[in-house]
């Protein structure tokens, strides 16, 4: 048994070398997590005293070894980063927020005392210039598209969260960057916190404890959205007419996926019949400014049409509405008297100048007889491939399951709406032996850790309402959902739960959302509420895996209280890790909540098993 090594390091700026100041160094203090499941993560905290004898600490001493004199500046001052290491394992990465001096003993005991915080302290104090988030994406990717479009893609994320499909929002000037994404991972639901380790990452995991990988692909629709059959224009941008600039429309259909169609028809002999739209809007079609190719895709059908039949012409356009790259060109025969909708698909590639928006024109040569013929569904995708079953014009979603996601994500306006598939490529479940193992000293048995299971200190047990509701409302952009246990609400009267500002605009996600938590929170449980492990009575190789373990890990935790009665074994999740550390103590306490009430998911080999006292 030995005690833990520490390391605290100062630097200022991203480009500054660390300088070691442990040994001025006392206390410290860390605190990072949440104690309650319901709430988002807090940044985390850092205080460390420091010695200040020699006036290392002064701001005003310019011979400290803190003060830069190529560059004039001294790291004692808010702004500046702190790195603290243990056993050679990083355990705080932040960022000053405050320096503190005190002189006690007629001014000869000196002590400076920093605060800091967290990655997430760092986010809290930026705030968006404007922006707007056009195209219809995964919790998880809304997540790293706001970290690269304010200039935080250094800072990255990992373990993404990935289910919930989220539509367009605006972020007005002012608005608070971290405030936003934490409002992301509330629609997913997700937990998003800063990791502790020196890469400064984001770290977004939801809460199945299956790790998805889902590749997305983002359809922009040019057809009215919700379904209509009327026709309209959007406001010209530079000169460019944003939206139909040619519609023939004769009478509207109700197509075979419900929705309404768009019929172009003529009557009159060697007159063509002709559709067009354009629209610039670089937001809407290429978000992340590169030059991909785009697959224009649309249904249509023809009646009375014979010799050419019905073409496709795509372009791509660069912002100032010109064409570039090769157009997309493809006919679809059909003889005289046929009506069967047709696909009908164009590939559209770019050239050296970037993408901003596309123009789509389906024409119909004339002929002496009466001709016709009806489109639906346009679509425009950055992909190779189509998938025809995921739209379908109106607020009706298809089936979605683990596998497959597909959802309509409404983007505000009649034509700048957009449909997402998402594929699940692979899924993985964690393995229960894998998890650390935590005892008391009555819980060392075999069953319970073989004598091999990392001992702690103090427990504290809870059995209370803090996290007990029984009816629980979630409320997304185009559904509301109340899912209420009627039996915990005559049991314990009803305790609600609101999140009215779901993000999803799924018709189906916000059920989904309600119920799972509602399978977390409706009923009560005995159990651990906190633990303590004295470090320094551990073996460096145990000390070690302690330190390793995260916000959001999954630890099995086994005690017997006052060594009477059976050993309480069960699965726990970190919310919090507190830190204490002294000239030779190294103390760490661990919030968990219990794994008990999580609901049942069969795809996972931890949450795999009936309990009747949970299902809903």
């Amino acid at each position: 048994m030995a005690n833990t090594t520490q390391k605290v390091e100062l630097g200022f700026g991203p480009g500054s070398s660390w300088v070691d100041v442990t040994s001025y160094a006392g206390n410290i203090s860390i605190n990072r997590g949440t104690t309650r499941v319901a709430d988002d993560y807090q940044a985390g905290q850092l205080s460390i005293t420091f010695t200040n004898n020699d006036r290392t600490f002064d701001p005003l001493n310019t011979s400290s070894i803190l003060y830069n004199s190529g560059s004039g500046y001294t790291m004692v001052q808010p702004g500046g980063r702190v790195r603290i290491t243990t056993n050679s394992i990083v355990r705080f990465y932040g960022y000053v927020q405050d320096w503190s001096f005190t002189y006690d003993n007629a001014g000869f005991d000196g002590n400076a005392t920093l605060t800091a915080g967290d990655l997430m302290y760092y986010m809290s104090r930026i705030n968006f210039t404007g922006g707007t988030q056009s195209t219809g994406d995964f919790s998880g990717e809304r997540i790293s598209n706001i970290l690269y479009n304010n200039n935080l893609v250094t800072t990255g994320t990992s373990g993404r969260a990935n289910k919930s499909i989220l539509g367009s929002d605006v972020q007005d000037a002012g608005d608070n960057v971290l405030s936003y994404l934490q409002q992301v991972a509330r629609s997913e639901p997700g937990d998003l916190f800063a990791s502790a380790s020196s890469s400064a990452t984001m770290v977004f995991k939801d809460r199945t404890f299956t790790d998805y990988t889902w590749r997305i692909s983002s359809r922009q629709n040019v057809i009215p959205y919700p379904a209509i059959a009327t026709v309209g224009t959007s406001v010209a941008i530079v000169g460019v007419l944003n939206g139909w600039t040619n519609y023939i429309k004769g009478t509207a259909t109700p197509y075979i996926y419900g929705h309404i169609t768009s019929r172009a028809s003529a009557s009159v002999a060697n007159i063509d019949t002709e559709i067009s739209y354009a629209e610039v809007n670089s937001a809407k079609y290429n978000p992340l400014l590169s030059n991909p190719n785009y697959v224009v895709s649309f249904w249509a059908k023809g009646s009375g049409v014979t010799g050419s039949g019905i073409t496709l012409y795509a372009t791509l356009l660069n912002s100032a509405g010109q064409s570039i790259g090769s157009p997309a060109s493809t006919t679809v025969i059909n003889a005289s008297g046929i009506t069967r909708w047709t696909q009908v698909i164009g590939t559209a590639t770019t050239g050296s100048d970037t993408v901003a928006g596309i123009s789509i024109l389906v024409t119909s040569a004339g002929t002496t007889s009466l001709y016709g013929f009806e489109t639906d569904a346009w679509q425009v995708e950055t992909t190779s491939t189509y998938d025809s079953t995921y739209f379908d014009g109106s607020y009706r979603p298809l089936v979605s399951n683990y596998t497959v996601k597909r959802e309509v994500a409404w983007l505000g306006t009649p034509y700048q709406s957009s449909s997402v598939m998402g594929i699940n490529t692979a899924s993985s479940t964690p393995t229960p032996s894998t998890y650390l193992t935590f005892a008391d000293n009555n819980s060392q048995g075999t069953a319970f850790g073989n004598g091999t299971a990392i001992p702690f200190v103090e427990i504290a047990l809870a059995n209370s309402g803090l996290n007990l509701y029984n009816q629980v409302l979630i409320g997304g952009v185009n559904a509301t959902a109340t899912v209420t246990d009627a039996a915990g609400t005559g049991l314990y009267g009803l305790r609600s739960y609101y999140q009215t500002d779901n993000l999803t605009t799924s018709l189906t996600r916000p059920t989904e959302v309600a119920s799972d938590l509602l399978g977390y929170w409706r009923l009560p449980e005995y159990r651990a509420d906190s633990f303590v492990v004295a470090l320094e009575s551990l073996t460096l190789a145990q000390q070690n895996l302690v330190l390793g373990l995260e916000l959001r890990d999954v630890i099995r935790l086994c005690f017997q209280p006052s060594a009477q009665g059976s050993v309480v074994d069960k699965y726990y999740q970190i919310w919090a890790i507190n830190s204490e550390v002294g000239i030779e103590t190294d103390r760490i306490t661990f919030t968990v909540a219990s794994l008990t009430n999580v609901p049942m998911r069969l795809d996972s080999t931890l949450t795999n098993k009936l309990n009747t006292s949970i299902l809903g």
